[in-house]
């Protein structure tokens, strides 16, 4: 590992040890719902499950969770 890589690393370090930091003394909590189980389960049910439409469905779920327009921030008030 060069000079520069393990300057970034450290630095990377520290800025998620802030970040988890911050993030507990708001009292934020974060649950994600993964689409995987409910689609398996869905096309298993429909006799679908080693099919070319669950390939397809699989890839459009991997593609979706790679932009930020499927996340939505529901405020959860104690």
């Amino acid at each position: 590992m060069s000079r520069g890589q393990n300057w970034f690393e450290l630095y990377r370090e520290s800025v998620i040890q802030a970040e988890q930091m911050i993030l507990t003394t708001l009292d934020f909590e974060l649950e994600v719902v993964h689409p995987y189980t409910s689609l398996s389960s869905a096309l298993s049910r429909l006799g679908l499950s080693h099919s070319v439409i669950f390939n397809v469905a699989l890839s459009l779920i991997n593609e979706g969770m790679l932009c930020a327009c499927h996340m939505r921030v529901i405020a959860v008030q104690s």
